[in-house]
């Protein structure tokens, strides 16, 4: 469906932007045929429902067949089929006010050597970027204590330099709310701990957290006001949870110190806000797991978790992570990982994960991109 909010949008832009107007047209034009096309497609379902009305008179046989071809819908649009034990990822780009688009995962080495990297126009000011599985669910909050679950599926598909991205289904924000954490929701997860932006956390049981977003509560509350959810973690419920400040401080212990009513995960000092949380793990010879931390500037580091160890209570006022200031993200990857940094200008960016200098301790990072006037705005993590 194309909302009259969207119409608004589009001529907004052409008037500031003029030279917008082609790739508006153009997004429009294939969102015309592809609401013809699906047009089409569901007369010719309502004529062969009717055709076997007698038949398709029970509810649980019709409940059994809607959720079916919800499926191979879902199988069509990815456009490929995985193998067995194969997962299908996906790229996912955000807008603060409520739009997105799901775009194929580029090889990164492919990716690298383009000239063109344009993930999206640069007049959407893309915000938060996300690398999923095809057959991932979605929890998005607001700033106002929305929240939403949605499909993987559920956010329209594109291709890259995408000119448009239509609002996401079942979301209608106020002209003063906006997005505040999208995070995939996998199939293997026991417990949810949302992070708010001042430090604030919570955790949650699977059953705990359906049971709110099926009675539309909030998921999170903090003693602060116009606070509000920043990161979402999934983990077996023995893990332990890592959080990191702007200022490049830290914090670790285990997130059974985390109940479900809110309390203070780390003391933040004046002006300091949260930039990220992960379950971490020690670093292994089988698996190497260390947590990369960036800022705007495109200057990274890796630590490893070995040498960050964990604190006994949570509440603390941390330590210095790493000396590397103004962080915008930090998030856990394996050294032979790949990187995905979303600019302020709608490019992305590959490096991978071993590129980055790495050190138990706290470093002053290393510049992974020249930047002039643009900036890095949102990092992911794909294996």
């Amino acid at each position: 469906m194309i909302h009259s909010d969207d119409v608004t949008a589009w001529i907004a832009q052409v008037r500031q932007q003029p030279e917008a107007a082609p790739g508006i047209i153009e997004a429009l034009a294939a969102r015309l045929m592809e609401l013809d096309q699906q047009n089409e497609a569901l007369r010719a379902e309502l004529l062969r429902l009717r055709r076997n009305q007698e038949t398709a008179a029970d509810g649980g046989r019709v409940a059994a067949l809607t959720r079916r071809m919800q499926a191979l819908e879902r199988q069509l649009e990815r456009g490929v089929q995985a193998g067995p034990g194969e997962v299908t990822r996906a790229l996912l780009v955000f807008t603060l006010d409520g739009r997105g688009v799901r775009l194929p995962l580029p090889i990164a080495k492919a990716w690298r050597r383009r000239d063109d990297l344009a993930l999206v126009a640069d007049h959407l000011r893309p915000r938060y970027l996300l690398v999923v599985a095809e057959e991932d669910d979605l929890l998005l909050l607001s700033d106002k204590g929305r929240a939403v679950r949605l499909s993987v599926a559920d956010v329209g598909p594109g291709s890259p330099p995408a000119n448009y991205l239509p609002l996401l289904p079942e979301l209608t924000l106020d002209l003063d709310e906006s997005i505040s954490v999208i995070a995939p929701l996998t199939a293997s997860f026991d417990r949810l701990t949302l992070v708010t932006r001042k430090g604030y956390a919570r955790s949650l049981r699977r059953a705990e957290m359906d049971s709110l977003l099926e009675r539309n509560l909030p998921l999170h509350s903090s003693p602060i006001e116009g606070d509000y959810p920043a990161f979402v973690t999934l983990s077996d419920g023995k893990s332990e949870l890592l959080i990191v400040t702007r200022d490049g401080k830290g914090v670790r212990f285990s997130e059974r110190l985390v109940g479900v009513q809110s309390q203070a995960a780390i003391n933040l000092d004046r002006g300091d806000v949260v930039v990220g949380a992960a379950v971490v793990k020690e670093r292994t010879t089988k698996r190497p797991h260390d947590v990369v931390i960036i800022n705007a500037d495109g200057v990274a580091a890796r630590r490893e978790m070995s040498g960050f160890t964990a604190h006994p209570t949570a509440g603390n006022r941390g330590k210095i992570f790493t000396r590397i200031k103004n962080l915008i993200a930090a998030a856990p990857v394996d050294q032979d990982g790949a990187l995905w940094l979303l600019m302020a200008s709608g490019q992305l960016l590959a490096v991978p994960a071993a590129k980055v200098p790495s050190g138990p301790g706290a470093s002053s990072g290393k510049a992974l991109v020249k930047l002039d006037k643009d900036r890095v705005v949102a990092l992911a993590v794909s294996p």
